[in-house]
Protein backbone atom coordinates (compact mmCIF):
# COMPACT_ATOMS: atom_id res chain seq x y z
CA UNK A 1 0.00 0.00 0.00
CA UNK A 2 2.87 2.53 0.58
CA UNK A 3 3.87 2.36 -2.85
CA UNK A 4 0.40 3.09 -3.91
CA UNK A 5 0.11 6.31 -1.15
CA UNK A 6 2.89 7.87 -2.78
CA UNK A 7 1.42 7.78 -6.23
CA UNK A 8 -1.88 8.74 -4.85
CA UNK A 9 -0.71 11.64 -3.69
CA UNK A 10 0.09 13.38 -7.18
CA UNK A 11 -3.06 12.08 -8.53
CA UNK A 12 -4.84 13.27 -5.52
CA UNK A 13 -2.77 16.44 -5.59
CA UNK A 14 -4.59 17.75 -8.69
CA UNK A 15 -8.33 16.86 -7.09
CA UNK A 16 -7.46 17.55 -3.05
CA UNK A 17 -4.08 16.97 -2.43
CA UNK A 18 -5.01 18.60 1.53
CA UNK A 19 -7.00 15.17 1.86
CA UNK A 20 -4.78 12.56 0.61
CA UNK A 21 -1.70 14.52 1.91
CA UNK A 22 -2.40 14.09 5.56
CA UNK A 23 -2.66 10.56 8.08
CA UNK A 24 -6.16 10.06 6.05
CA UNK A 25 -4.86 9.87 2.89
CA UNK A 26 -3.87 6.20 2.97
CA UNK A 27 -7.26 5.38 3.30
CA UNK A 28 -8.69 7.97 0.99
CA UNK A 29 -5.59 7.59 -1.08
CA UNK A 30 -6.12 4.16 -2.79
CA UNK A 31 -10.15 5.48 -2.87
CA UNK A 32 -9.53 8.35 -4.65
CA UNK A 33 -6.31 7.45 -6.20
CA UNK A 34 -7.53 4.41 -7.83
CA UNK A 35 -10.34 6.13 -9.72
CA UNK A 36 -7.52 9.19 -10.76
CA UNK A 37 -5.18 6.78 -12.09
CA UNK A 38 -7.92 4.61 -14.24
Amino acid sequence: RPGRAREVRPNSDERGGERAAPGPGLEDGPRIGGAAQE
